[in-house]
């Protein structure tokens, strides 16, 4: 089914109904840029719901998300399609989430972020409802706000603000940029919760010009006021290779990388927060793993740290050679002999196992043992040497 399949039965449904609803934003935009764009953007005077429920059942597909604002989220064929309430919103203070109340459709693109996403279409026509000249600015290839407390009720609006002006090669008009710098220089970013801090910084990363995108907000200085690092789009771009050579997924990393010698931590997730935690300890083993050369030795440094941690260290201080030869050909070795080997040898401790175990895989690593037979005899060398230890 194609997108104008849907739309149009879209219009049946709410012509049935009497509902009035709307094509909006992004959606209505991108047509009128003749750019395609899988995601349908409806609002609705009134139930919301309703639409969606039927829109639901007449495709055959559920409705798989709802939003705490009123919208409904469907997936039909390769689309997305919002449907939400028409709404007013008002802000308590800068950057928390808005107080919600029903309205109108006029209401509701007076809410908006830019007047290039502030235009309606109502279902079934081709009127366009542009009250704040949208479609004069998508002309001028200008990003301009509604008003000028936009970027103080919501602060994240500065992300999407460079998002566009980046994806679509906008300009943001002047009166704009100054509101964006105010807003910095105010420090509203600082009010946004860490969680929609990092969805912004998520989506950014997901932009096809993200390096140059990240580049710019590190020139507003937006990192530094959120106490995080910009280590450089090279940076970014040898981490984001050396993760997918190893089929790490880097976005992580690039998390890391934001938090790694700043004073920020809380955007990281508990298992980030380990990953940097190891790379910690592996800046004080640089100096002597650089020094090294034979696998044994290598072994004995990494083994036991985290993938990705390995990653970043290998970037970080030049040394993807050294951390490739781990990853590629050091750590995959297996040895022959398994703990149930050691333990038939009266050895249960499993501390201790793991120490034999480790001891026997750098001896093979060193090319002196080649078989089981030969680790069995290592084991039993250990054991005795041990033994007479304790004497």
């Amino acid at each position: 089914m194609g997108k104008m399949d849907i739309i149009n039965l879209l219009r049946d449904i709410v012509r049935e109904e009497g509902i009035g609803t709307y094509l909006v934003g992004g959606y209505v935009r991108d047509k009128i840029l003749g750019i395609d764009n899988k995601d349908i953007d409806v609002t609705v005077e009134g139930n919301a719901k309703r639409v969606a429920e039927l829109l639901s059942n007449r495709l055959g597909v559920g409705i798989k998300r709802t939003s705490q604002f009123g919208t409904y989220i469907l997936f039909a064929s390769a689309y997305r399609i919002d449907i939400a309430t028409a709404r007013s919103e008002q802000y308590p203070s800068p950057g928390t989430l808005p107080l919600v109340e029903p309205g109108g459709i006029l209401e509701d693109l007076s809410r908006r972020d830019f007047t290039v996403n502030s235009m309606a279409v109502p279902i079934g026509t081709d009127t366009v409802i542009d009250l704040f000249n949208g479609l004069n600015d998508l002309k001028k290839r200008l990003i301009r706000v509604l008003h000028g407390k936009s970027f103080s009720e919501d602060p994240t609006r500065i992300f999407r603000a460079l998002r566009f002006a980046e994806r679509m090669d906008f300009q943001i008009e002047k009166i704009t940029m100054s509101l964006i710098e105010e807003a910095i220089e105010k420090g509203f970013l600082s009010k946004v919760s860490t969680a929609r801090i990092r969805n912004e910084l998520t989506l950014c990363l997901m932009e096809k010009k993200r390096w140059d995108l990240l580049n710019r907000i590190a020139k507003l200085g937006i990192f530094k006021q959120l106490g995080m690092v910009y280590p450089g789009r090279n940076f970014l771009q040898e981490l984001e290779e050396f993760a997918i050579k190893f089929m790490i997924e880097p976005e992580s990393l690039y998390f890391i990388a934001f938090a790694d010698g700043g004073k920020n931590r809380n955007f990281l997730t508990k298992k980030e927060t380990k990953f940097l935690n190891s790379i910690e300890i592996l800046y004080k083993k640089i100096p002597c793993l650089k020094k090294k050369e034979k696998r044994e030795d290598i072994f004995t440094i990494l083994e036991g740290f985290p993938h990705p941690s390995l990653i970043y260290i290998g970037v970080k201080m030049s040394i993807r050679e050294k951390i490739s030869l781990y990853l590629e050909e050091i750590e995959p070795v297996r040895l022959e002999i398994t703990g149930n080997d050691i333990r038939g040898m009266g050895i249960s401790n499993g501390k201790e196992i793991g120490e034999i175990l480790r001891s026997v895989k750098r001896k093979r690593l060193s090319s002196s043992l080649s078989s089981k037979e030969d680790e069995m005899n290592y084991v039993k060398e250990i054991l005795k040497k041990n033994q007479d230890n304790d004497i």
